[in-house]
């Protein structure tokens, strides 16, 4: 599906891997859409892809109007294995399974956008806010998620 473990030394690989994340988790949100045999799922599916789509193209407008001039700007302190993406390999799964790797991919996103903002905060603050916000909504995505297996958001 993407890359396995990005490498952060710069803004533009931060944002390169975030289209990753992006797109993957569109990817699997849509799949979930299609495989889920109930409606309440495929619901949550079909709108968290749709909302990733949103996403990509939100950090597309940050790149233009926000980090041309930035793009080159090292980054410390981001290890790239921290945020590997895991969806690939979920050939045979079930749709609870799906679930789950959902919910690991939100988690993952939320940790990633978090920790970026505290280092985008350092160069240009507006853009930390972005990623923050971006990561509070994985969290809720990830609650979500998990309202589907019946069990109540921690």
């Amino acid at each position: 599906m993407a890359p396995a473990v990005p490498e952060l030394t710069t803004f533009g690989a931060l944002l390169r891997f975030a289209f990753e994340l992006e797109k993957a988790a569109q990817q699997l949100c849509e799949r979930g859409a299609v495989e889920s045999k109930e409606e309440r799922p495929r619901e949550v599916f079909r709108r968290l892809a749709i909302e990733h789509g949103r996403r990509h193209a939100l950090l597309e407008r940050v790149r233009r109007e926000q980090l041309n001039e930035l793009i080159l700007e090292p980054i410390h302190d981001l290890r790239g294995e921290d945020y590997a993406i895991g969806a690939e390999g979920l050939n045979g799964v079930t749709p609870h399974d799906l679930i789950g790797a959902a919910r690991a991919e939100e988690r993952r996103a939320e940790r990633f956008y978090l920790d970026c903002s505290r280092v985008a905060k350092s160069i240009l603050a507006e853009v930390g806010r972005t990623f923050e916000k971006l990561g509070r909504q994985n969290g809720e995505h990830e609650r979500k998620l998990q309202e589907l297996l019946g069990h109540p958001a921690s």
